[in-house]
């Protein structure tokens, strides 16, 4: 073999080094970027699952918290059923006074005062005796 084809040997071996290097540098960059990428993506999806917990759980508060409140709600529809029933009860027995007093002739015709007196003395002996 002469000089010249050795030459040629080691230009081509050189060659196909710094082929090789450049190769196995490229493929290097190439595995970091993706290596990068992957983690990246995993730090988004653990992020993303936890958001979705976080939401999932206050949803659920939510939904506990709306049970709870028209659990209120009915009851405090019942109690107010209850007193509005109440007070028209006492309303009507109120109107009932209220028409047997204005419907009442003055115990003494003529003189307002002395039938006052009257009707006066008549409901605080009624409300000793245990009446209205």
């Amino acid at each position: 073999m002469s000089i010249a084809s050795e030459i040629k040997i080691l230009t081509l071996a050189g060659l196909g080094l710094v082929m090789s290097l450049a190769g196995n540098g490229l493929q290097g960059y190439v595995y970091l970027q993706q290596r990068d990428a992957l983690t990246e993506a995993r730090t988004t999806l653990t992020n993303s699952a936890e958001a979705t917990d976080l939401a999932q759980r206050a949803a659920n508060s939510c939904s506990a918290s709306i049970t709870t409140l028209e659990t209120s709600a009915a009851v405090q529809a019942a109690l107010a059923t209850q007193a509005r029933e109440f007070a028209n009860k006492l309303a009507g027995k109120h109107a009932a006074a209220a028409d047997k007093i204005l419907s009442t002739p003055p115990a003494v015709p003529g003189n307002d005062c002395a039938s006052a007196q009257a009707r006066v003395a008549d409901l605080l002996a009624a409300r000793k005796k245990g009446g209205d």
